[in-house]
């Protein structure tokens, strides 16, 4: 169950931070990231992030540009995992979480994602709502 937890944590802040920071240059390498994850920001539009990694507050890429976004604060985040024998496990959830004050300015989106982790029957997935710092601001 803790390593679902930390996977989760680090998911969501992954593909959180991957929305909108601005062009960060580099693209993820192929194989060492989470992912991936839909991001849905509203009007400020839906995106498809990987994530490195590196904490509950770490960095995610867009995967259609260069953007990386910064992960402010994780809210109603669910995870579900589904052992190699398709045997799924009951639903954890993660309490809130902030970066620093709270108070920093950012847009709060949704997040989903549903990893095949390669059998076809082992499975991990979750949905929450992230809050990002926008940078460059549209």
């Amino acid at each position: 169950m803790h390593v679902r937890r930390a996977l989760g944590v680090v998911v969501a802040a992954t593909v959180m931070l991957a929305l909108w920071a601005g062009g960060a240059g580099a693209d993820p390498k192929p194989g060492q990231h989470f992912g991936p994850i839909q991001v849905d920001c509203g009007d400020a539009g839906h995106f498809t992030v990987v994530a490195p990694g590196g904490g509950q507050f770490g960095v995610a890429h867009d995967m259609n540009s260069t953007r990386v976004g910064v992960v402010l604060a994780l809210q109603n985040q669910t995870f579900v995992y589904t052992d190699p024998d398709g045997n799924e496990f009951p639903p954890e959830t993660d309490p809130p979480a902030v970066k620093g004050s709270g108070k920093q300015d950012g847009i709060w989106c949704g997040f989903s994602f549903d990893i095949d982790t390669g059998n076809g029957q082992e499975n991990f997935s979750g949905s929450g709502e992230v809050k990002l710092h926008i940078t460059p601001r549209s």
